[in-house]
């Protein structure tokens, strides 16, 4: 069952990668793509977003951290609002999680 979120008033902390008793949010919806391969030859680069996962699962707030290098990194970035987590736990309570995901672009 998915931890549920403590009855009354929310928790202002945030949990985060450094947390080690804390289980991360997984992705629910959408399922995310296997990213790109980089054909020989070109340049990859590294795009990094922040996102902050609420207690029920939901997108709070999202921000590019590396500069956008392509278009379809604003629309990830645009897309990301929507997604959907089981939330990150604590002692089998839901948590808010600042989660950091990474993925290689190509120029």
């Amino acid at each position: 069952a998915a931890p549920r979120a403590p009855a009354g008033a929310r928790s202002s902390r945030i949990y985060s990668s450094s947390d080690a008793d804390v289980t991360p949010p997984t992705l629910l919806y959408p399922q995310m793509p296997a990213p790109p391969i980089a054909l020989g030859g070109a340049e990859t680069d590294i795009n990094t977003m922040s996102v902050l996962v609420t207690e029920a699962g939901e997108v709070e707030h999202v921000q590019l951290v590396s500069a956008p290098k392509r278009m379809t990194d604003m629309m990830i970035l645009s897309g990301a609002k929507n997604w959907i987590f089981a939330p990150a736990s604590r002692d089998g309570e839901a948590v808010r999680y600042r989660l950091i995901l990474s993925w290689p672009t190509t120029r």
